[in-house]
């Protein structure tokens, strides 16, 4: 989407917060469990000290969305309590970092050009806000026709979740941080996020039962994509997936900004549920099973089982990958990489999948993708000081809480 805009000087009242050095949290609500991690900023960097996962009750959430508020603040109350047990006696977690995903969301990439008419003049706070002001009006009514259509909402109950600045160039020349530079001709690049307003009140409704602030409430696979080292490089291009409990989350970054997300309603919940009818056991049990064989702790008689079982519904899966790519529109030749997180990732049928898929006879592929897994070590500036952070499974709190950063950057714009 291109924006054309005319700027108009607003009043510049920056932000009063301060979090330095205040112990802050990030809580990822998935549909099998809620992840939190506590974190510090340290200049440019999180210093994650703490992190707990605990599972959700079965029907508190459904397709990426919370459908038993009171069940998940109580869950949410578990994990909290579990984190909170490294923090001294005088401090308290104010505020939260919420993510948000599953197939309601809906994200928008937009290309702002505008002349400026002082080209002498350094751009400053007050021009960049007014900016991102235009955007989110001008964006926001094509994005909430569009997802009013696609799910069936009315436009008037879809809201903006939150908009973010990932490139600029003034005068064709890329800069990291537009403020203080001269120019003629400014282009930002923003992606935008919008969702039903029932999904975004529920989470306020659960950090206000909670007692916290929000931070920000911001796109999961849009964070996911920000996180990875090397993702804002002109020359980089990659696929981010990540298999979720009750969704598959995706991302595509092309030169060095996001170009879309997509979800689904696919995710793990389907494989468990194919393995409890497949052996006759109960939904507790086969997600435990799931998991086991996730990591190789099954017999081998037992793992044959559970691989057939997972097998009858993995073409279901790869197929909704492949139509949540082609769905992306403005994308000549899609990246050659694919990266993976989330539990659902760690089955070895999902990595199968897209290592046999044919993809260059599908989509355009240049060349037939690499697949590798993401981890909390291959992000930028997240230190995790616990050392549990390992699998891909821990991306997305960990994305969550880098992404404080971001926000934080643009509350003080």
């Amino acid at each position: 989407m291109l924006i054309n805009l005319y700027i108009l000087k607003l009043p510049f009242i920056p932000t009063k917060d301060n979090y330095k050095d205040k112990p802050m949290l990030a809580l990822d609500i998935g549909t099998e469990f809620i992840k939190a991690v506590v974190y510090k900023i340290e200049g440019n960097f999180i210093k994650i000290i703490s992190a707990s996962k605990i599972r959700q009750q079965q029907n508190a959430m459904k397709g990426g969305a919370i459908t038993d508020i009171e069940s998940v603040v109580e869950t949410s109350r578990v994990a909290i309590a579990e984190v909170s047990k490294i923090l001294d006696k005088k401090e308290k977690l104010e505020h939260v970092m919420l993510g948000i995903a599953g197939e309601f969301v809906k994200g928008v990439s937009v290309l702002a050009r505008y002349d400026r008419e002082s080209p002498s003049e350094k751009i400053d706070e007050q021009e960049v806000r007014q900016v991102m002001e235009n955007i989110k009006a001008e964006a926001f009514e094509q994005a909430a026709k569009e997802l009013s259509s696609d799910i069936g909402v009315d436009e008037s109950q879809i809201i903006l979740v939150n908009a973010n600045i990932t490139d600029t160039y003034i005068d064709k020349f890329r800069v990291t941080n537009p403020l203080g530079f001269q120019g003629k001709t400014v282009q930002f690049n923003v992606f935008a996020s919008f969702a039903p307003a029932i999904h975004f009140n529920a989470l306020r409704h659960i950090a206000d039962q909670l007692e916290l602030k929000v931070l920000a409430i911001v796109a999961e696979p849009f964070v996911v994509s920000q996180a990875y080292k090397g993702s804002k490089e002109e020359n980089f291009g990659g696929i981010f997936i990540d298999v979720g409990g009750g969704t598959t989350d995706i991302a595509v970054v092309r030169k060095g900004g996001i170009v879309d997300t997509q979800m689904f309603a696919f995710g793990g919940r389907v494989f468990t549920k194919r393995i409890a009818a497949d052996l006759n056991i109960d939904y507790k049990k086969a997600e435990d099973m799931k998991i086991r064989y996730s990591s190789g702790k099954l017999s081998d008689e037992v793992s044959q089982k559970v691989r057939k079982a997972i097998l009858k519904d993995i073409d279901v899966w790869i197929n909704g990958v492949e139509l949540a790519l082609s769905e992306i529109e403005d994308i000549e030749v899609y990246p050659s990489t694919i990266l993976l997180c989330g539990g659902g990732s760690l089955l070895p049928e999902i990595k199968q999948a897209l290592l046999e898929y044919p993809w260059i006879q599908v989509l355009p592929f240049n060349r037939f993708p690499k697949i590798n897994f993401l981890l909390v070590e291959n992000c930028r500036n997240i230190v995790d000081e616990t050392g549990v952070l390992t699998e891909a499974s821990d991306v997305t709190p960990a994305a969550l809480a880098r992404f404080a950063l971001e926000v934080i950057k643009e509350k003080k714009i």
